[in-house]
Order: C-alpha cells, then sequence, then structure tokens
C-alpha cells in the first residue's frame, strides 16, 4: 500500500484519503499514484472545509428513492408477487410505495408556479412538509433529479 499520512494527521481527513485510495484500486492500478491523489482529495476537503463540523449524511432518503424507483419501474400491473419476491418485501408494503409513488405524481401534477402549496397540501390530505418534499425531490420519476458539480 502506498497511502502514507502522518500520525497525527486528522482521523476523517485519514479515513477520506483511504476510501479514495480504495475506490481508486481498479482505476488506477499504480499504488503510489493512487496514494497520491488520494492525499490530495483529502488536503482538498481539509483546505476547502476545514474548521467546520461537516455532516456527511448516511443517504438513506437517497437509498430509499432508488429502491422505491426500481420497485415503481419493475411493477407491470399483474407481477406484484414477483415484485415483492424480487425486493423481498410484502405485497402490501409493495403496493403502499405504489400507493405513495401515484400520490406524488399526482401531486406533481397540480404544482405550478403560483401554486399555494398550503391548498394543494389540504387538498390531497398531506402535509406542507410533504408537500415541499414533493416538489423539491420527488421519489418518482424514471430517473433521479441530477445536478451540475463542475459548471
Amino acid at each position: 500500500m502506498a497511502l502514507h499520512v502522518d500520525i497525527d494527521y486528522p482521523e476523517m481527513l485519514a479515513l477520506i484519503a483511504r476510501t479514495v485510495y480504495e475506490e481508486l484500486e481498479l482505476e488506477v492500478p499504480d499504488n503510489e499514484r493512487r496514494g497520491v491523489v488520494a492525499f490530495r482529495v483529502a488536503e482538498k476537503v481539509r483546505i476547502t472545509h476545514g474548521g467546520g463540523a461537516p455532516y456527511i449524511q448516511k443517504g438513506d432518503a437517497y437509498e430509499k428513492a432508488k429502491k422505491y424507483r426500481a420497485i415503481y419501474a419493475a411493477f407491470n400491473g399483474s407481477n406484484l408477487a414477483a415484485v415483492a419476491r424480487k425486493f423481498n418485501l410484502t405485497e402490501m408494503r409493495v403496493r403502499q410505495i405504489l400507493a405513495e409513488i401515484d400520490l406524488e405524481k399526482r401531486v406533481l401534477s397540480r404544482i405550478k408556479p403560483g401554486v399555494d402549496l398550503v391548498e394543494l397540501a389540504s387538498e390531497f390530505g398531506i402535509s406542507i412538509t410533504r408537500a415541499r418534499r414533493i416538489k423539491s425531490n420527488p421519489l418518482c420519476g424514471d430517473e433521479p433529479q441530477t445536478q451540475d458539480l463542475f459548471v
């Protein structure tokens, strides 16, 4: 292994460097080069975000949305039992997920500029917080919303 950090290098930054180093294993076969790149990434994080207390999310909502999209895509209207088995869920849970996505599709179809989210939430019997979440980060759709990080 060719990742070297000082003994007093911050633990979280060393963890980031090690994670990058391991992830680059297939892309960068040269251990020395991989170590240099991993350390540079950790240093960039230190310089850019050091001094703060960044919270790294577990990404549960992201994983949930990915799974729900896959369930919705797999369901063809007559394969409920097969979808439940494939995703290791009960048929009832699959029905609930499908209903949740159908509700979101209906809510999204009504969200237009100038539409009052309070009225919309009331109309669909959901909380305003949920209406905002649906608007900003819907579970439904073939592909998740993306953002360009390098513009």
